[in-house]
């Protein structure tokens, strides 16, 4: 990340969005955990599903629910995943060339500290949801968080993933900095869909690499309504015949909202 520094209009991947604003403002890693919006958040909730929760980018075990996982799935945090599949997790992490990165995704992998891990076993069909929310709380800091997901789905396997990016007050600063890889073994199916309402003084910078094998599918969405300025990065990697990824997205902003989503599919 110093040696890429933080992109510029000069940059042709940045040429439509300044980050000036960001630039000016100094943040700090969050250490507070606690909720102050906490009925806010059970409301927004569904107790019936599967949740992992991260509060100013700190998993929170109070507020999750992980303890009826189906056989065949695994969801936890990614420290605890690094130590049950220490091996596995690193290969997963180490699937793209460090020097091909961009800034903010080497930023992210510089300084996260928490994430969520999900994993299904080969013909592993899931019909309920797995929710991973990332809430940043009212403070009067101005805080930097990591959020960091890796999705690893086996040959035939189904899941439904939604990954939600909220606070429940339009006026805190704050600078999100968001990271999801994903990898599909062959027939793999994931149902993804990423929700972003950050604060309106906030800035939200998130990157989802996709990695899809043989007749792989991705049936992807993404609904942006919050943030000062919003860059959403989708990369897929077709990496076998047959492989179908489907990238749809809602935006709905107002007033100075910044909102660009950029996607690349390599074939």
């Amino acid at each position: 990340f110093t040696a890429l520094g933080i992109p510029t209009v000069k940059d042709e991947e940045w040429k439509y969005t300044s980050l000036s604003g960001l630039t000016r403002l100094k943040f700090e890693m969050a250490t507070e955990t606690t909720v102050v919006e906490l009925s806010a958040l059970k409301a927004y909730r569904g107790d019936g599903n599967i949740n992992l929760v991260f509060v100013n980018g700190n998993y929170s075990a109070a507020l999750s629910n992980v303890n009826n996982i189906p056989l065949g799935i695994t969801v936890t945090t990614l420290k605890d995943a690094l130590v049950s599949n220490e091996q596995g997790v690193k290969s997963l992490m180490t699937r793209y060339r460090v020097e091909d990165e961009a800034a903010f995704v080497a930023l992210n992998e510089a300084l996260s500290n928490s994430g969520a891990y999900i994993e299904t076993q080969a013909n592993t069909v899931h019909k309920g949801l797995v929710h991973i929310i990332h809430v940043t709380s009212s403070n009067h800091k101005e805080i930097v968080t990591m959020p960091r997901t890796l999705i690893n789905l086996g040959r035939s396997s189904e899941i439904t993933v939604l990954e939600s990016h909220i606070a429940f007050t339009d006026t805190i600063t704050y600078f999100a900095n968001a990271l999801t890889d994903i990898f599909l073994a062959e027939n793999a199916v994931l149902h993804y869909c990423k929700a972003q309402k950050e604060s309106l003084k906030a800035y939200h910078i998130g990157h989802t690499r996709v990695w899809q094998e043989r007749n792989s599918d991705l049936d992807g969405f993404a609904l942006i309504t919050g943030g000062k300025l919003t860059r959403n990065e989708v990369d897929c990697v077709l990496n076998g015949e047959g492989g179908n990824a489907t990238i749809n997205a809602l935006y709905s902003v107002y007033k100075d909202q910044h909102v660009d989503n950029h996607t690349s599919v390599d074939h």
